[in-house]
Formats: structure tokens, sequence, C-alpha cells
């Protein structure tokens, strides 16, 4: 009597606490896509999208996009920038590709991870409903978003950028911020949540 009462209560519990998860990291990855800093490099702060300059160059003033930035640093001051920041023209490139890539894969993981909160609401409220093949979206958030953070990290070669050559008017080394700290959160919390979900809901849809 005791098992037959105690253990629907338990799976229930479960299912919330990985709809609760899941719910929180939807809202932790629309944050962090949106955040503007993602990591600093010689005269910027960079986002996926979003660029500003942190020096006081009244010239550098007016950006607001990776693409401003190119304009304004691979254009008329380019002899200055990369006097500083040596290959930034080449970097920078990368910076805005990796964001476009970053974007794409947060948007799809958004998508899957949306459709897993999706079905554990289902079977929180219908526990006779079965799919079988759970454990793939189970598995498909961690991975989406794990691939496009390493891939962002590559394209934009944020392990091997140039040292600047001096800290004339405050050009700084690479240095990660919220946005690289955030998505490294997120990694692991995916990771815990996907162990959780095979480990306690997986079984509730078979």
């Amino acid at each position: 009597m005791y098992t037959s009462i105690e253990e629907p209560k338990i799976s229930k519990y479960y299912k919330l606490v990985y709809i609760g998860i899941s719910g929180c990291l939807i809202i932790l990855t629309i944050v962090d896509l949106a955040l503007k800093t993602w990591f600093r490099y010689c005269w910027w702060s960079f986002g996926l999208v979003f660029a500003e300059s942190f020096t006081s160059f009244k010239i550098l003033n007016n950006e607001n996009s990776i693409s401003d930035v190119k304009s304004d640093a691979c254009g008329s001051l380019k002899e200055l920038v990369e006097d500083n920041c040596p290959n930034f023209c080449n970097y920078i490139d990368g910076f805005e590709s990796a964001g476009a890539v970053m974007i794409f894969f947060g948007v799809l993981y958004l998508i899957i991870q949306s459709c897993c909160l999706f079905f554990h609401v289902l079977v929180y409220f219908k526990s006779g409903f079965k799919f079988k093949i759970i454990w793939v979206f189970l598995i498909l958030p961690t991975l989406t978003y794990l691939l496009g953070f390493l891939v962002y990290i590559g394209i934009a070669e944020l392990t091997s950028l140039d040292s600047v050559d001096h800290q004339r008017f405050g050009a700084e080394n690479y240095q990660m911020k919220e946005g690289i700290i955030l998505s490294i959160v997120l990694v692991n919390i995916n990771f815990l949540q996907t162990v959780f979900g095979f480990l306690k809901t997986r079984k509730a849809f078979y």
C-alpha cells in the first residue's frame, strides 16, 4: 500500500522539477543571447551582434554593432588599430560570423528545449501519454547548445587571439565577460538536466 501511494507522488515531483529546470533554462538562454557583452578585446566590448568601445575615443562613440566596429577599425583607423591590436581586422570577420552561428544554434536550442518542456507538461497532466523516443529530446538540448558554443569559440578564435602590443589608449587583451560566463554555466546545467531526465523522468514516457 505504501509503495502504490508514494511512487506516483515521487514521479510527479520529478516531472515538476524537470519542467522548472527547463523553464529556467529557456529564460536564461534568451537572456544570454541578448547580453551586449560576451567578451572584451582591444578597445571594444563584443556581444553576438552588439559592439561598443569602452575607450574615451570620441571617434568610436557612435558604434552599436560589430559591423560598425569593422567599418571604423578596418577603414580609416586600420593602421592605428592594428598597430595596437595585431591582426584585428582578420579576427573581426570571425567575431561577426561566430555571433550569427551562435544565434542560430541558440534559437534551435530554444525550439528543442521548448518541445522537451511541452512533452513533460503533457506527461505531468496526462500520465497515459507515451513517447518512447523522449531520450532523443533529453540529449538534444545539451548537444545543441554545447555544439553552438564550441563552434562560436572556434570561429571567433577566442583561444588564440594575439596579445595587444602595448596598453596605449587602454587597449586590452581578450577577457571573457558575462555572455561567455553564462554560456559555460548553461552548458553545465543542461548536462545536469540531461542526466536528471534519464534517471528520473524518462521512464514516465514508456
